[in-house]
């Protein structure tokens, strides 16, 4: 027999040995490569001859965590037969965990993905190994953190290119998606919310995307387009027309029967302009007047103002005179205006709740900076568990100084609050502030950890006992010296623990 033959025929019993015996040394081969490609894993268990389960699967990458409790995937040979006949093998992951993580980088470091056009060609250049090394995915038991509200999913299945979700958890929704791929290389996202009242498609074609989100059968037609370089669209709108919707719908109900309206929001070179009006008819056999809402305003995201704004309601009522602006970063001038708001929110149609609430904003017109005065009035406020007998704020803004002339509150006859001081929004500091409080401890006790609660320790802060600085940092204030009553004398001892004084009370 010739030597090559023989080299040819050990070959072939090696190799029919290793796939015979593959299960068993399987799990020490995948650790290294694995570690490799920054993947580590606690324990590797064989399922027969067929699959193999990954048990404590850890990735981690610059900006992101992914912990996996399970991962189930069929053996390598299973894997090639099934791709010679055309089938594709499934990889199941189940008790999984998605973390964001702010990396801290400096600011010249450049960033991978600035847009969608880097969003979309990062998908073109993975997308064909993706379907290949990893045709089919089942993923089971989810979590997202770290990107907004906490996200639940119940299943996501990954075939044929396209990424079904089902059993989305979101803000107390249940939401199910779909994301596939469009003939002419789109993207097409679909949702719908539990029960179908809320619906949502958009198709995403390179640096635009346009759609339409349906709520209780009323369209809202959405469109954006974005720049080369940026996430913040160059142009964008949301419009909703016509829209009619039962008054029972938004908890109006009773004299009501429909309510009708409408509003537009538009985007373009950084700025926006807002309209929305509303209209709802009381049936003709009662005496509640008509309600309406209207409100326009134009702005950016550092600066608002507000063109108009009319609500007429049983519960509430608004009023603005003249146009009113409100900015962040810089002294405005404008116009006398006086915008003025009431409501009963024991009327309130959307919450349970009881007492007044009376507030205003009076701009007193200026060429080169306008003075706005503001007053707010709270009394008796109840909140579920929450009390406040009455509550009064006045103060101005004139630009960069936010000067709080006083602010007092009253709890109950045994808890008072008051405050006085300057907020330069430019510095960053606070000028003058003074606060004088009344605790009683069975006030906040509500507030405190139960093991806390009944200690005789708990007593009241009484005012003369505050805080008064006359300059200081934002978030770094320092309590100052006492006022002590007339012919006291300091104590030393008192005054190294005043601090403690107000957190735990007076001794």
């Amino acid at each position: 027999m010739p030597r090559w033959l023989k080299f040819f025929l050990l070959m072939l019993v090696v190799a029919g040995v290793g796939l015979a015996s593959l299960p068993w040394w399987l799990g020490a081969v995948l650790r290294p490569v694995l570690n490799a490609q920054g993947i580590t894993f606690d324990r590797y268990e064989r399922m027969g001859y067929a699959q193999f389960r990954l048990l404590g699967v850890r990735f981690a990458r610059p900006g992101f965590n992914l912990l996996i409790t399970q991962v189930q995937a069929p053996a390598p040979v299973v894997w090639i037969e099934q791709r010679l006949r055309g089938a594709d093998p499934a990889v199941t992951a189940d008790g999984w965990q998605l973390q964001r993580i702010t990396p801290e980088s400096s600011p010249a470091e450049k960033k991978t993905l600035n847009g969608l056009p880097d969003l979309q060609d990062l998908a073109r250049r993975i997308g064909p190994r993706l379907i290949f090394w990893l045709p089919r995915l089942q993923l089971t038991a989810g979590e997202l953190r770290g990107f907004g509200p906490p996200v639940t999913l119940a299943r996501a299945n990954w075939q044929n290119s396209a990424l079904v979700v089902d059993g989305l958890q979101l803000a107390g929704q249940q939401l199910a998606f779909t994301l596939a791929p469009g003939r002419d290389g789109s993207v097409v996202l679909t949702a719908q919310a539990a029960g179908n009242e809320a619906r949502f498609h958009l198709i995403w074609a390179g640096t635009e995307i346009k759609g339409e989100a349906i709520l209780w059968d009323q369209v809202l037609k959405l469109t954006g387009r974005f720049p080369a370089q940026g996430w913040l669209p160059s142009e964008a709108s949301a419009v909703a027309e016509n829209w009619r919707l039962p008054a029972a719908r938004i908890k109006l109900g009773g004299p009501y029967t429909q309510v009708r309206g409408g509003g537009k929001l538009s985007w373009r070179d950084g700025a926006f302009d807002l309209s929305v009006d509303a209209r709802a008819e009381p049936t003709a056999d009662t005496k509640v007047p008509t309600l309406e809402a209207a409100a326009t305003a134009h702005g950016n995201l550092r600066e608002l103002t507000l063109t108009a704004l009319h609500v007429d309601a049983p519960f509430a009522t608004a009023r603005l005179s003249a146009p009113i602006t409100f900015s962040l970063d810089r002294p405005l001038a404008g116009e006398a205006a006086r915008l003025s708001v009431q409501a009963d929110l024991a009327k309130m149609p959307w919450f349970e709740a009881r007492g007044k609430v009376d507030g205003a904003v009076t701009v007193s017109g200026d060429s080169v900076v306008a003075r706005q005065a503001f007053e707010l009035k709270f009394s008796n406020v109840t909140f579920e568990d929450f009390f406040l007998h009455s509550a009064e704020a006045h103060g101005a803004l004139a630009w960069p100084r936010l000067e709080v002339t006083q602010l007092k509150a009253q709890l109950d006859p045994a808890t008072s609050l008051e405050a006085h001081g300057i907020v330069n929004w430019q510095t960053r500091e606070l000028v003058d502030v003074a606060l004088t409080a009344k605790l009683a401890a069975a006030s906040f006790a509500r507030w405190l950890p139960r093991s806390m609660r009944g200690r005789s320790n708990l007593r009241a802060c009484n005012g003369p006992r505050g805080i008064r600085s006359p300059s200081m940092p934002l978030g770094k204030v320092r309590p100052g010296p006492r006022k002590l009553p007339p012919g006291s004398r300091p104590n030393p001892r008192a005054s190294r623990s005043a601090p403690r004084s107000m957190s735990k009370g007076r001794r």
